[in-house]
């Protein structure tokens, strides 16, 4: 059965999110984390207005600007070296893309 796309918008961004508390756990990545929280809060926001609304009229920026930021998240962590919360953030990220091209 194929999901619909408000199911698909669903899953994705609790995708993301699962990823991102994932990879924060760490307590290296704190001030990255807290760095996130507002954009991701935001793109968040924007994925359930997606969910709920049949058209969006506008590209979803805050999700687009989420998925930039978790890549430079992504790139800062394996600066550290941490490969596997680098890889959580880069997952995370990829699911905020995949979203945005849902609208």
């Amino acid at each position: 059965m194929e999901m619909d796309r408000s199911e698909a918008v669903a899953e994705l961004a609790t995708e993301a999110w699962s990823y991102v508390s994932e990879a924060c756990r760490s307590p290296r990545l704190r001030s990255i984390c807290e760095r996130l929280e507002d954009v991701l809060a935001a793109a968040l926001d924007e994925a359930r207005e997606i969910e709920l609304a049949p058209y969006i009229p506008r590209p979803p920026v805050a999700v687009e600007a989420a998925a930039r930021e978790l890549e430079q998240a992504a790139r800062e962590a394996e600066e550290m070296g941490l490969r596997e919360e680098a890889s959580l953030f880069w997952e995370a990220a990829r699911r905020l893309a995949m979203l945005a091209r849902i609208v």
